[in-house]
Formats: C-alpha cells, structure tokens, sequence
C-alpha cells in the first residue's frame, strides 16, 4: 500500500448531517465514495455539538465539532488507511 500514489480525498461543505435531509446527503457522498475508491472524506460544516454521537459504517471519524451556533465543525471520515494517526498529524 502506497499512501502517495493511491489515495483518494473527497470533500464537501455538508452543511449539517444530523437532519433527514442532510443524512441523505451524507448517504450520497458515501456512495460516491465507495464508487470511487475514497479512502479520506472531508465533511465541512457538519454543525454537531460535542455531544452528539455518530457513527460510519466502514470509516473511522476524526472531528472539530462547532463552537457557536451559526455553522461550523469538520469531520474526517477514513477507512482502510493503517497510517491514520500519521496521516491526520500531515493534515492538521
């Protein structure tokens, strides 16, 4: 496994994903992912306060929930990448 030839990074303002419609839309970038390959989904403004509890199927979820009540919050979904800590502390 070649972490610089072969990954895929997909990202989105998702502008939520705790209502039904904005599921859907996280269900829609999930498909898209698992079409393509996506190893990294980038979700920007996913709006969750810090005790809102979430699950992936398949991904493990990095996320800076929001600090006010307008917007904001960024979630890292990643799946079947074995250098997640490695990677995110490039990222961050």
């Amino acid at each position: 496994y070649s972490l610089r030839s072969s990954l895929k990074l997909l990202q989105i303002n998702i502008n939520g994903v705790t209502s039904t419609t904005a599921r859907f839309k996280l269900d829609h970038v999930l498909e898209l992912a698992e079409n393509y390959g996506v190893k990294i989904i980038v979700l920007q403004e996913s709006k969750l306060k810090s005790d809102t509890h979430l699950k992936v199927k398949g991904y493990d979820i990095y996320r800076t929930d929001r600090q006010n009540k307008s917007g904001g919050g960024l979630m890292f979904l990643i799946r079947d990448i074995k250098q997640r800590l490695t990677l995110l502390l490039l990222i961050c």
